[in-house]
């Protein structure tokens, strides 16, 4: 419940505006997942609380293998750019990193699979 609320609560930055789109998962045995990450929530007008990232639903394809089949929404650290995927638990089911604003995220999921989110262009 409480990720629910960060995500209402949730700032709308430049960055994570720009985090929206589709990409494609990809673990290290080659297997491949869709997803679409939605545009980040806006923080209510008068909201009292302050976040240093975002958040938005994610869209996970129905015939995804992967540890992180359960998505249901992304959170975004915009001090060092770090990306989470969110079950409707709040579990976290995927934890990444990248070099660059333009760089793949890697990271790791929750069953310990390395695996890598790229954008498709």
């Amino acid at each position: 419940m409480s990720f629910l609320i960060a995500l209402v609560l949730a700032v709308q930055t430049p960055q994570a505006a720009s985090i929206a789109g589709n990409y494609t998962a990809i673990s290290e045995s080659g297997t491949e997942c869709a997803l679409v990450l939605m545009p980040p929530a806006r923080r209510p007008d008068g909201a009292m609380a302050l976040m240093a990232g975002a958040a938005g639903l994610a869209a996970v394809a129905p015939d995804c293998e992967l540890a992180l089949a359960e998505t249901m929404f992304w959170q975004l650290e915009e001090d060092d750019g770090a990306i989470a995927f969110v079950d409707a638990a709040g579990e976290t089911l995927f934890a990444g990193e990248r070099q660059s604003a333009d760089a793949p995220w890697t990271g790791t999921m929750s069953d310990g699979a390395r695996v890598r989110l790229e954008r498709n262009r």
